[in-house]
């Protein structure tokens, strides 16, 4: 019976590693973009700050890394770029990002892909509605995946407890007999 409760064990193993294995992945350029630079920036048009398209051929990456994480440093020691950058955009003051080098590296290439396939004519992005299909894939964030999944973990732990003392009362009967 040992063998049995090994195999329950190996069973439990197999529905969760999965879950530990898939882990959050890194957020793509795309989304670090939108979450950290949409609201002043576009890729073609000027907002409040300048329109990126073609930003990595303009400017040299350590200027950019050093300009998106302390540009007021740069303004303050009088880069003239970050000056000129600084005074044509009404003197508003571009925050410090936190982004790390990996992500501002992954915006930057976002940014140059992005800039080279489309023309973002409007800066206000409209949301895209799809008719079809009617049915989204599942996405490990989604209630539908984790609900019927959780009951399953349930249902199998509870399966392992009925097992358990089902197999504690044949021992006890064998050795009442």
């Amino acid at each position: 019976m040992n063998a049995g409760i090994y195999k329950a064990l190996l069973l439990i193993a197999l529905f969760l590693v999965p879950v530990a294995v898939l882990a959050e992945e890194p957020a793509s350029g795309e989304k670090l973009f939108k979450t950290n630079c949409k609201a002043c920036h576009n890729l073609n048009q000027p907002l409040v700050g300048p329109a990126l398209k073609g930003i990595n051929t303009r400017r040299d990456s350590a200027w950019i890394y050093q300009f998106v994480k302390g540009s007021q440093a740069m303004i303050e020691a009088g880069d003239a770029t970050a000056v000129t950058l600084f005074n044509q955009y009404n003197q508003v003051i571009m925050p410090n990002q936190t982004v790390t080098d990996d992500e501002l590296g992954r915006i930057l290439a976002y940014i140059e892909s992005a800039g080279a396939t489309k023309a973002d004519a409007n800066p206000i992005q409209r949301p895209v509605v799809e008719q079809w299909p009617l049915v989204k894939p599942m996405k490990f964030t989604d209630f539908f995946f984790w609900m019927p999944f959780t009951i399953g973990v349930l249902a199998l732990i509870f399966m392992l407890y009925a097992m358990t003392i089902l197999y504690d009362a044949s021992r006890e009967t064998k050795v009442n007999e």
